[in-house]
């Protein structure tokens, strides 16, 4: 369907719409009826959104979604007008990707992509990928696949040892356990901050944690309980359930919607990413809107076309 329909509040049903040219809009908001002259109905430009359609999150309160490209661009929506993707439902700038098939660019002096090389999506329109630190090359969706965030590591990771690992400086050696967590500083070579040392390690003394294995400040976490802060002459209750964002490590603290306070780690729990909303977030339109050419949605909620 046309992105851009009319839609006749006077002789058609509440969700009839029916196709126009794009320029005669433009023109004039009186177009050609398909039921002739209707003089007395109120002809309203609408953009119609299909159901699917991704999204960025814009603003919180009130909820806004950024649609563009689409035309819509940023408008306002009902919690239930969306959800969020999850992570393979999209492509962003930075997303490892990579290569379902073999790929030659002929204008680049015969270039070949071989299957399952990754490498980094570096524009979305069109659709680009750093395949080298030399050379970038155009693909299409059906070209790529995003990787897991098992398959690929890159600085800032929280990895943990596959076993204990000894690190010899002078006369004293450092011990790291096997299961400690640390964070990838370097690539190349491939080294690692522990607690206690930064040190080199190989692909096998390691392997890449998974998002619930450890938290970190910014992290959406819920309370495990009722949880009551006493604050002068005053009590705080964070009710059960209630989401938060770590704020400090060391000691564990969490901004609640009404204070921020020191937890224990058997306080809270980290929260998959479907349960909450952050600014940025791709969503996607759970049914079809409509808007007008203007301004707000035309019906609250969902609104088929």
């Amino acid at each position: 369907a046309s992105p851009l329909a009319m839609k006749c509040n006077a002789c058609f049903g509440s969700s009839d719409t029916y196709a126009v040219d794009v320029e005669a809009v433009e023109a004039s908001k009186h177009v050609q009826h398909p039921h002739g002259d209707c003089s007395t109905a109120a002809h309203e430009a609408v953009l119609r959104l299909a159901a699917g359609t991704l999204g960025t999150v814009q603003n919180l309160e009130p909820l806004q979604v950024n649609w563009s490209p689409h035309p819509a661009g940023i408008r306002q929506v009902s919690r239930g007008d969306v959800v969020k993707c999850h992570w393979s439902e999209f492509h962003a700038v930075g997303d490892v990707v990579k290569a379902v098939r073999g790929l030659k660019y002929t204008g680049a002096n015969g270039i070949v992509v071989e299957k399952y090389m990754r490498g980094k999506i570096t524009g979305l329109y069109p659709l680009s990928v750093g395949w080298r630190p030399t050379f970038t090359g155009q693909v299409s969706a059906a070209d790529i696949v995003k990787c897991k965030p098992t398959e690929f590591r890159v600085v800032g990771d929280t990895v943990k040892a596959t076993r204990d690992l000894r690190y010899a400086y002078g006369e004293t050696d450092t011990l790291v356990q096997e299961n400690m967590l640390g964070r990838i500083t370097s690539l190349d070579p491939l080294c690692v901050q522990w607690p206690t040392v930064n040190g080199q390690v190989s692909a096998a003394d390691i392997v890449k944690c998974d998002s619930s294995e450890f938290r970190d400040v910014g992290n959406v976490v819920k309370a495990t309980r009722d949880l009551k802060y006493a604050y002068g002459a005053t009590d705080t209750l964070v009710e059960k359930g209630t989401l938060g964002k770590i704020t400090s490590l060391y000691p564990l603290s969490v901004a609640w919607p009404t204070y921020t306070g020191q937890v224990s780690a058997g306080d809270i729990v980290k929260c998959t990413s479907s349960e909450f909303l952050l600014v940025g977030n791709v969503v996607k339109a759970t049914c079809d809107l409509t808007y007008p050419q203007e301004g707000a949605i035309l019906e609250s909620g969902c609104s088929l076309m």
